[in-house]
């Protein structure tokens, strides 16, 4: 019995390292009543992903950089990081909004970024080793680069 256990457990862990992102568009949608119930924490989450998909555009033109030689793409680097700093501190407030100390919420917030960074490094990967290319049109990050876009834009009114 222990061993089927663990087999079943292990396969849960393998799945679940493996499973990218649900769309930013899905993940809104899914989570109606948290929204409802819970914006600032919904709110969080989502600019958490936002903050996380600018940092991971940013690093992806800095590679770029290095990697053509073509310092063009320099002003694109700052944007992303502008933004992601500002979906940042969003989210931070968001967090702060529903109870969290100041430092706590930026000490979460981070770590967050971080990890879903990583996600968003690693389904790139996977997409371009898929598709045999380095180009992501197709992929949800486009589309959840869309939806921070609009997200930050209703931020800034």
């Amino acid at each position: 019995m222990k061993k089927i256990q663990l087999i079943v457990l292990l396969a849960f862990m393998s799945s679940c390292s493996s499973e990218k992102f649900l769309p930013l568009e899905d993940y809104i949608v899914a989570n109606k009543e948290l929204r409802k119930e819970k914006p600032n924490l919904f709110n969080t989450v989502v600019f958490q992903r936002c903050s996380a998909l600018y940092k991971f555009s940013a690093l992806t033109m800095e590679e770029e950089i290095k990697r053509t030689k073509n310092n063009s793409y320099r002003s694109m680097v700052r944007n992303f990081n502008y933004t992601a700093d500002a979906a940042q501190k969003i989210s931070a407030s968001f967090l702060v909004l529903s109870g969290e100390k100041q430092s706590k919420a930026d000490k979460t917030v981070s770590q967050k970024i971080k990890s879903y960074t990583e996600q968003y490094k690693s389904d790139a990967e996977k997409y371009y080793k898929k598709t045999n290319t380095r180009d992501i049109k197709g992929s949800y990050i486009v589309n959840d680069h869309e939806v921070c876009k609009k997200m930050m834009n209703a931020m800034r009114k």
